[in-house]
């Protein structure tokens, strides 16, 4: 809720607190007294678009600050814009993002909460009582996005081991080709020694010892029984030492990499199936947000049908006769975490005018009774604690001013409500009455000051003077008689 909206040097306001309560908030004024810069000046502070002309005339800047029941938003427009959260920095769209779920504004003056089709989408889905099946809906899509990205992640790397399975195949062979064997390097490399040394031993052995020479040269020849033994020792050697440098420097090292390469390629031949399985998972997921998202379309087409028969039966009671409004479903190319489609209420005032979307209605006044009926008909769904309405009697009068304040007293009792209006009957409805005055300050210059009325006797009389025929006796017996009709 709203309590207190503080301005300062805003256009004609040199300082004002204004302080609202629960329930219907009226603003009424003469015209020109600056009824709609207190709408402006709540509209800075729920974030809309600064201008340093708004700024009062020998100021350096102006300042506005809404005070909620959890949070309070301050701006200061000048030369440069500054947004306040609880006092600490934050920016136009922090505030925004903050005020949109503090406070709805619908009028001219408004950055309409409801144009917004995700909005409208919002607010059918609650008056359908389906916020827990688009949470389901939420939740599904979520997991099949997170199965899609599992898929996508295995498919990736399934595809960068296609290109390089062939090279890592191509290293085990080796390895397996070569299949070494703990100590053979070394073995080798002394029989290598053994074998190129054996003939030049024997020899100076026979110089020597020529008694045991037919010894030493049958040694000799049982050495040289198979002369390509050197070359198959030097050769099983040179694979030997290849496989090391490639691998590490050792026979033990090599035998690791050629293990590790064993459970690689066998990791890799697992990706298919694991890919497989992956698929499987998405398409279970995919199915599962699809039957969520079908349920909450039929609750919204469902809901649909019966928020546009309500709504037409309101727009009737604000004179808005030979009106449409119609809530079509926009189907979307791909079920999103909100459902297949989303809302789009249309509008249409006239017999024969081609129906449009309601941000397109040119008339503020129509644009803020078409809001008002949605509002009435979805004020249980409606989580917003605060609704604004700017030019809510435009073009009214009579019995359809009446049908307009039941209304907005209805809505108090489940909002809060601020509206500016210059009709008598509907103010008499106010839980709040709050008076916009212009007067010189003691420069001589208009200043706008507000202020609330407290007794019946005030507030008869401000009836009366909105009534148009001055401030007489009968008018303000006429005013009470407002009163007492609003209240029963």
């Amino acid at each position: 809720m709203l309590k207190e909206l503080k301005v300062r040097d805003l256009a004609l306001v040199a300082e004002s607190t204004v302080r609202f309560g629960p329930g219907l908030n009226l603003l009424t004024g003469e015209t020109g007294s600056g009824k709609s810069l207190i709408i402006d000046a709540l509209s800075l502070a729920l974030g809309s678009r600064a201008d340093p002309g708004q700024v009062r005339h020998g100021a350096d800047h102006a300042t506005v600050e809404a005070v909620f029941d959890s949070v309070a938003l301050q701006r200061e427009v000048g030369k440069r814009s500054v947004a306040r959260v609880d006092g600490r920095p934050a920016s136009p769209t922090q505030l925004r993002e903050l005020g949109g779920n503090l406070a709805a504004i619908h009028g001219q003056h408004a950055h309409h909460a409801l144009l917004d089709t995700q909005t409208q989408t919002d607010l059918l889905d609650a008056y359908a009582g389906a916020l827990d099946i688009r949470a389901a809906v939420a939740a599904a899509h979520g997991a099949w996005v997170a199965a899609a990205a599992a898929v996508h992640d295995l498919e990736q790397l399934r595809s960068r081991g296609q290109r390089e399975q062939e090279y890592l195949r191509w290293q085990l062979e080796e390895l397996r080709k070569v299949d070494l064997k703990p100590g053979e390097d070394e073995a080798l490399s002394a029989e290598r020694t053994a074998v190129r040394h054996a003939a030049r031993l024997a020899e100076a052995i026979a110089e020597e010892l020529s008694d045991v020479a037919a010894d030493v040269r049958r040694y000799v020849e049982l050495l040289d029984a198979d002369p390509r033994r050197l070359e198959a020792i030097e050769s099983r050697l040179a694979a030997i030492e290849g496989i090391k440098r490639k691998h590490g420097g050792s026979i033990r090292s090599a035998v690791q990499e050629r293990d590790r390469l064993e459970l690689q390629v066998g990791a890799t031949e697992d990706l298919d199936a694991a890919v497989t399985a992956a698929e499987n998972d998405r398409q279970e997921r995919r199915a599962e947000l699809a039957l969520a998202s079908a349920k909450l379309s039929t609750a919204r087409a469902t809901a649909a049908q019966r928020m546009e028969k309500a709504v037409a039966a309101e727009l009737l009671g604000l004179r808005l006769e030979g009106s449409r409004f119609e809530v079509p479903l926009r189907p979307q190319t791909e079920i999103g975490p909100a459902g297949a489609e989303g809302a789009e209420m249309m509008f249409s005032a006239n017999p024969g005018e081609p129906i449009a979307p309601l941000a397109k209605v040119a008339s503020g006044g129509e644009l803020a009774r078409v809001m008002l009926a949605i509002k009435t008909v979805s004020a249980d769904a409606d989580r917003l604690p605060t609704l604004v309405f700017d030019e809510v009697d435009a073009g009214i009068g009579g019995e359809a001013a009446i049908q307009v304040g039941l209304r907005l007293k209805a809505l108090g009792a489940r909002h809060q409500v601020l509206v500016v209006t210059h009709l008598a009957q509907i103010a008499s409805f106010a839980d709040h009455h709050l008076v916009v005055e212009k007067a010189p300050d003691q420069a001589g210059r208009n200043v706008v000051m507000v202020r609330e009325l407290a007794s019946d006797e005030e507030k008869a009389r401000e009836l009366a003077r909105m009534m148009g025929g001055g401030v007489t006796v009968k008018a303000v017996a006429r005013a009470h008689e407002l009163l007492e009709e609003a209240r029963r």
